[in-house]
């Protein structure tokens, strides 16, 4: 099933807006020209045990930003071109609520085999990664926050859920203790709505499932 048109045009701004950061500077007297989305998803992520609350005391950026609410997602794996050239492709995620959103640029990914012999693909997304004078850097001035998106699935390859956490400090989740082969947490995941899923566009196989 395709995203729906509103979604489809909200995408498209979205991408525009990320294109400048996600792109390096062009070569003289060749502007920036085009923007291709390979792959699209949306979705909206309702809270778990320990997630959701705005007002708690230990409430994360998240919570804030859903202000009660689910969160609307958005991810996309996106390829930038300039002149004759296509730009290696960037991987993003916008998160957004009533309390406001965040984008977010592809920075790490791990594959751990759990306990239970599931295999859960881990995607960090973080905010130390920004544009300075049209290129990407790595900047860990606090805060530095990140979303982790958790893909479960079965010996079989079937996807048994997916799901997002949060990291904040200022090693991101680079300093994470359990991002690399620790298990998850348990408490504060935001959970994919069951039939809010939308997909767009085909997705390259060399992403695999970060």
């Amino acid at each position: 099933m395709g995203i729906p048109s509103r979604q489809l045009a909200l995408l498209s701004l979205t991408v525009l807006a990320l294109a400048v950061v996600a792109q390096t500077d062009p070569p003289a007297g060749q502007p920036y020209d085009d923007v291709h989305v390979l792959y699209a998803q949306s979705f909206l992520a309702d809270p778990g045990p320990g997630a959701g609350n705005a007002t708690a005391a230990n409430a994360t950026w998240m919570d804030r930003m859903a202000d009660g609410g689910p969160l609307n997602v958005t991810y996309g794996v996106l390829l930038l071109h300039h002149g004759s050239e296509w730009v290696p492709s960037e991987a993003f995620l916008r998160v957004a609520g009533p309390g406001g959103e965040r984008e977010f640029f592809g920075n790490s990914c791990a594959n751990v085999q759990q306990a239970d012999g599931t295999m859960q693909a881990r995607g960090e997304y973080s905010s130390h990664k920004r544009l300075v004078n049209g290129t990407i850097i790595k900047d860990f001035t606090p805060p530095v926050v990140a979303v982790i998106l958790l893909r479960d699935r079965d010996a079989n390859g079937t996807l048994l859920s997916t799901r997002l956490a949060t990291d904040a400090g200022q090693a991101g989740v680079e300093g994470s203790t359990w991002f690399w082969t620790g298990p998850a947490p348990e408490q504060g995941l935001w959970t994919v709505r069951p039939g809010s899923m939308r997909e767009a566009g085909e997705r390259p196989s060399s992403w695999g499932e970060c």
